[in-house]
């Protein structure tokens, strides 16, 4: 995937980027131009094609690949600069990889770290998230918005929401 941008001169700017977004990631410009055709496809192939492997193997890339499905149907010139940035990201640190193991004393102990933001979105949609850990590194995370007609319950429940439910399993 990443072969695909390395022709892009916007791609080839050697400025280190930290994290796949950038601290005003919810901020919606509505007076930016919007994408042509070709661009706005290939903006909504890409995001497919890293909600997969954020998915898979990637999920520290979540909170911006959720955001940036909110944006496929119809993206703007801000939005293909939070792209360029995650791809930056993601090239930058394709050689890291995701550990598991277990904590001091060879102790295997599950942990939940919730967390909710209340209306960042510019719908008044709210954001949820939760990583779980299995000892060391994070076994299951999710990140997932919110409805505003749930909004005032985000706080309390949301880390509630994003937890996986146990599935009946029947023989």
């Amino acid at each position: 995937m990443l072969e695909e941008f390395k022709h892009s001169a916007e791609l080839k700017d050697t400025n280190k980027v930290s994290t796949p977004a950038a601290y005003h990631l919810f901020e919606v410009n509505q007076n930016c131009n919007k994408l042509g055709d070709n661009k706005s496809k290939e903006f909504h192939i890409t995001v497919a094609k890293v909600l997969f492997l954020c998915k898979r193997s990637r999920p520290d890339l979540q909170p911006t690949v959720t955001f940036l499905g909110t944006r496929v149907q119809s993206p703007d010139e801000d939005d293909w600069k939070r792209l360029l940035r995650l791809l930056k990201h993601l090239e930058q640190t394709v050689e890291d990889e995701l550990t598991l193991g277990v904590d001091e004393g060879n102790v295997l102990l599950t942990r939940c770290y919730p967390n909710a933001a209340f209306a960042v979105h510019a719908d008044m949609k709210s954001h949820t998230g939760n990583i779980q850990t299995l000892g060391r590194g994070a076994a299951n995370t999710i990140s997932s918005l919110v409805a505003p007609d749930q909004n005032c319950m985000t706080n309390f429940l949301g880390p509630s929401w994003s937890r996986p439910r146990p599935k009946k399993v029947t023989t």
